[in-house]
Order: structure tokens, then sequence, then C-alpha cells
């Protein structure tokens, strides 16, 4: 499974919706077998974000704050959303390989005593949610699984394979010399090295 968290500077972003970092953690059983790191322009759109993480096939997003339409679309086009969390890349790595880790210790401050009503299950979805005076806002999407299902009242999702018709290839980057070239679909862009400083390319959107 594929497990994004939203990043800055080391550490998940305080808001998803200007992120400007995925980190992609490639998950077997509690064992992470690979990452890979996908730089988000500034002028991408909220839309343009929820495709991103569509493209990437992301089972999972870790993050911190994220507006509510957001969260709805992502998790509607099957991706389950695990919000409200602050701590480094460390942290959240050595949290996914403990089942048994309480993930209120992660909680944004001020946000678990407001509404974090169920602990987030890494493969079972879950997170940390708002809500008043201590009662959990209801959040019908990702009680439904990772498959899809109704967004809340407002009707049925689009699952994750409609795209909206915006088909997003990004490119491939040299974090040095700024080196960079199309992606190709199916060619990993940390499988290219830069023809200039021999190191592997980061994905770009």
């Amino acid at each position: 499974m594929v497990v994004a968290l939203g990043v800055w500077e080391g550490r998940i972003a305080p808001v998803f919706d200007v992120a400007k970092e995925l980190l992609l953690l490639y998950r077997e059983k509690d064992l992470i077998r690979g990452r890979e790191t996908i730089r988000l322009s500034e002028g991408l759109t909220p839309q343009q974000r929820v495709l991103v993480i569509s493209e990437m096939n992301v089972d999972e997003l870790i993050c911190g704050a994220i507006s509510s339409p957001l969260r709805a679309i992502i998790e509607a086009r099957g991706t389950k959303v695990c919000s409200f969390i602050t701590g480094s890349v460390t942290e959240i790595e050595q949290a996914l390989g403990n089942p048994d880790f309480d993930w209120s210790t992660l909680a944004m401050p001020g946000c678990y005593q407001y509404g974090v009503a169920r602990d987030y299950v890494p493969g079972q979805g879950g997170g940390f949610m708002r809500g008043q005076k201590g009662k959990q806002e209801g959040n019908e999407v990702s009680s439904r699984g990772a498959n899809g299902g109704s967004l809340g009242r407002r009707g049925r999702c689009a699952g994750r394979g409609g795209k909206g018709g915006l088909a997003l290839g990004g490119y491939c980057v040299c974090s040095q010399c700024g080196y960079r070239t199309p992606h190709q679909r199916g060619i990993p862009c940390s499988e290219i090295q830069c023809p200039e400083c021999g190191i592997p390319l980061i994905r770009e959107f």
C-alpha cells in the first residue's frame, strides 16, 4: 500500500492545502519497502492536488490541518485521510511500523480534546477529526472504507478511476541543478539519474 505524508522541512506540514511536498511510503505489512518524494508546485489548485494523489495511487494520506472540502473530495476518490497530525517524518515512519502505536500522541495541539473519537490504524483508516464541544464531526466518507462510497448526503462519488478528464504527467527534476524532463508513465523518476549531477530525479507536479 502507498501512504503519503504532507511534508514541510522534514515534518508534517501544518496545512496540507498549501504543502509543497509529498513523501510516498511504500508499505508491505508493517515494513516500509521504498520511498519517493513528490514536489508540489505553488500554482496547484485543490482539484489538481486531488489528482496528484489519485495518479500516485495513494491509499492513505497523513497530514496536518486540511480544509473540509478538500478532505471530502480526496476520501470520495478512494484515499483515506488521517488529519490533524504533527511530528517529524521519522516519528511517523516509526509509528507506522508499530501496530500498537497510540496516534493520539501525535495529534496537533488543541485537536485531541475536540473530537479525537477514534485512533488511526494503518490500513484501516480512522484519524483525527474536528468536532464541537468534544463531539466528533460527521464523516461518512471515511467510515465506508478505502474503495469509495457516497460523499455524505451529496450523492455518489466518482471513485478512484475517474480523473475528470485531466491528466497530470508532471516532470522528473534534479533537486541540485534543476534539470527537468517530462515524466514517462510507468518509469519512476527515482530510477532516472540526472545527466549532470548523477543523482536520482524526483517527481514534480
